[in-house]
């Protein structure tokens, strides 16, 4: 399934322009790739990338995680030395599940104190009302910085969270674990349904991209994002009365 969400339009009497975000575009929805188990491929990640592009995705089966920033498609997954490996997507590979926005200019906000993701969640929400972006339905962003005490996990061919417990330990996802860490967060705030674009409790997906040349990637459980990172939202093309 394959679906577009194009964002809303917010006007305010003290400002004579429109707001006129990016499109977002979502293959496949959470709830039936992890609850429902159609893990079918929907996507070749060939067509996820290109100018402007970033946003997430898992691949087929369940097989890792994907994230794309700066237009280039990274794939994560399991690996027996390591834990999991990040390399950048190639051949005919196929995402299950993925959400993509093309994003021409973005705009640049300096985080002035330690953010979680609840805090991250209302920092959104908070730039995105004062940029004229407060009825998106979804909203890509970027985060540059420094995180601290970073959780998440690597998909490895089964839902962690399915209705009949746990994966087998061959198919259990491997956790990514960084107590300090450089580099790249990935996500979208969405107003959608749970179950959507994002999971029961929150209003946000992320994955990280973190450090350089041989980068590791995952989804985001949990970080605390540190003073001084840079947040980056989409900036709205201004159209005149």
């Amino acid at each position: 399934m394959r679906a577009s969400t194009t964002l809303l339009l917010v006007a305010s009497l003290a400002r004579p322009a429109f707001a006129a975000p990016p499109t977002v575009e979502r293959w496949g929805a959470l709830r039936e790739v992890l609850r429902e188990g159609r893990t079918e491929g929907r996507v070749a990640l060939r067509e996820l990338g290109g100018a402007g592009a970033v946003g997430l995705g898992a691949l087929e089966g369940l097989a890792g995680e994907v994230v794309i920033v700066d237009g280039e498609v990274w794939v994560t997954r399991a690996d027996g030395e390591s834990g999991a490996a990040t390399t950048k997507a190639g051949g005919d590979e196929l995402a299950t599940f993925a959400v993509v926005s093309r994003v021409a200019d973005w705009t640049e906000h300096r985080l002035e104190r330690d953010l979680d993701l609840d805090g991250l969640e209302a920092e959104l929400r908070r730039l995105g009302v004062e940029q004229g972006l407060g009825d998106a339905v979804s909203l890509p962003f970027i985060v540059d910085g420094r995180f601290r005490d970073l959780e998440g996990h690597v998909l490895n061919g089964a839902c962690p969270f399915a209705s009949d417990g746990p994966p087998p330990d061959e198919l259990a996802p491997r956790p990514v674990e960084r107590s300090r860490s450089r580099g790249r967060l990935v996500g979208f705030w969405s107003a959608e349904p749970p179950g959507v674009l994002t999971h029961h409790g929150s209003r946000t997906h992320v994955h990280a991209l973190l450090g350089r040349g041989r980068p590791a990637g995952g989804h985001v459980d949990a970080v605390t994002i540190r003073a001084g990172s840079t947040l980056r939202l989409p900036e709205p093309a201004r159209d005149r009365d």
